[in-house]
């Protein structure tokens, strides 16, 4: 309840959820970020939130530079968290801010830009430095974007497994042949990840393709990530793209 009201920019409803006992003022500020909210981001500090680096990565996520600009004044320092969501929205005004400020984790601006379906960003984010095509690959088959695959695999990304999985994740049965045609083999990674989002008709071509089980499903890691397979998954950012509760990927 507190989450969704002040993402929406319900004060009231944030006002009673506080008295029926919700206390994630985190979140609370998080929400109000991402939904560029700045009264209710003022409230949850006020309330305690203290969570202003994962403030600055929801309201790049969404375009929000004066939260952005906010989150700064009150502390928060990692900019590299911007990158993810600014290239993912296609944001290369907020991509350059995080850079001026002191950004340098490139990599994750091109996980973002390839989630988004934007080649531009991505190319600049290999001009200024990224090199992890491999999840550039995996990013841009969740997004569903075939050409960024193909430009990932030209760059040098060679895991279709991890292509597979991605793919599977979201849906795209026409980029998980496209990775079986490159060379991936892993059909109860796929099956898993189809499975876990109820992808029916994925499930059963893995199972033509020869899965056999699901015990290679989402895991969450001590630290509040999320792996599989001993990969982390994209991004906690990235994970925040959509509107999922946070125990979601």
């Amino acid at each position: 309840m507190l989450i969704n009201a002040a993402r929406d920019d319900h004060r009231a409803l944030c006002e009673l959820a506080r008295k029926w006992g919700a206390t994630d003022w985190h979140w609370m500020l998080s929400s109000a970020a991402r939904g560029g909210r700045r009264a209710l981001c003022k409230l949850a500090r006020k309330w305690g939130a203290s969570n202003f680096n994962a403030m600055l990565g929801h309201a790049a996520n969404k375009g929000h530079r004066a939260i952005c600009e906010l989150a700064r004044e009150w502390g928060a320092t990692h900019y590299d968290e911007m990158l993810p969501g600014a290239a993912y929205a296609d944001r290369r005004d907020l991509c350059d801010l995080a850079r001026a400020w002191g950004a340098t984790k490139y990599d994750k601006m091109i996980h973002g830009a390839a989630l988004g379906g934007h080649r531009g960003l991505c190319e600049l984010a290999r001009e200024w430095g990224a090199t992890d095509y491999n999840n550039m690959l995996a990013s841009a088959a969740r997004g569903g974007h075939r050409a960024l695959c193909k430009l990932a695999r030209k760059w040098g990304a060679t895991d279709w497994n991890w292509m597979l999985a991605n793919a599977a994740w979201s849906g795209h049965r026409d980029i998980c042949i496209l990775a079986c045609k490159w060379g991936a083999t892993d059909w109860n990674w796929m099956l898993a990840w189809a499975r876990n989002n109820l992808h029916d008709d994925l499930c059963i071509l893995a199972r033509e393709w020869g899965a056999t089980t699901v015990d290679f499903g989402i895991r969450e890691t001590s630290d509040g990530c999320f792996s599989s397979q001993g990969y982390t998954i994209i991004g906690r950012v990235i994970c925040n793209f959509s509107e999922a509760p946070r125990n979601q990927v």
